[in-house]
């Protein structure tokens, strides 16, 4: 009888130490921060310094960050500046074009306004977003075709808010997947919420990250 309540108290830890680290696909970060996005105009793979403690790169050279030119949707429409924002061309079809951002201090949630070119590429590539921990182990994974479908026919700079939001600063890396994807605003959250107000310069959110890691240096 011991032996059995043993196992389900520990069943029962395993469950409440899941929900801790529990994630969802969100359409809003409370408390989020939007990262400024200078008018850049990069092409390739990068890697780019967006803001202090955040660099942004992409698996291949069909990549934009500082974006302000036209960029085709197919029947989603298309976006162009003069607001910048990061995008994927299409590739050569074969390869999964992706590009990433590495957050030095991570963080509890990330996302941005988001749109794609439904169907393009190869049929096995599909719009998706997903977190990584700081070995880049991944830590959630949505396919947006699935989970989220965008339709903005013949829209133009259309989008929607789409985030991940887990409990607890464990997300070091952000990376979207398609061979036809746009990011605009893009937001980061930490557990707790940073209390500064909106929007945050690339100075106040150097400041932040600066005390995020002198406090878990404390607490170890």
């Amino acid at each position: 009888m011991r032996n059995l309540l043993k196992s389900a108290a520990l069943a029962g830890a395993s469950l409440m130490l899941t929900g801790m680290a529990s994630a969802a696909l969100v359409t809003a970060l409370t408390g989020g921060t939007v990262i400024p996005l200078a008018a850049l105009n990069v092409y390739g793979n990068g890697p780019v310094a967006i803001a202090p403690g955040i660099t942004w790169t992409s698996f291949d050279n069909f990549a934009e960050a500082g974006w302000t030119g036209r960029h085709g949707l197919g029947v989603n429409g298309y976006w162009e500046g003069p607001a910048p924002f990061y995008g994927l061309e299409v590739g050569d079809g074969t390869s999964r074009i992706t590009m990433t951002w590495a957050f030095d201090t991570p963080v509890s949630g990330v996302g941005g306004i988001i749109n794609y070119a439904p169907g393009a590429g190869d049929l096995d590539i599909t719009s998706s977003i997903e977190v990584l921990d700081s070995a880049f182990n991944p830590l959630e994974h949505y396919d947006l075709t699935i989970s989220a479908p965008i339709s903005t026919p013949g829209g133009i700079n259309q989008g929607v808010f789409l985030a991940i939001d887990r409990v607890g600063n464990d997300i070091s890396y952000f990376r979207v997947r398609n061979d036809a994807l746009v990011l605009r605003n893009l937001t980061v959250q930490f557990d707790p919420p940073l209390d500064v107000p909106e929007p945050m310069t690339g100075s106040l959110l150097g400041a932040g990250l600066a005390g995020m890691a002198f406090m878990r240096r404390r607490r170890l």
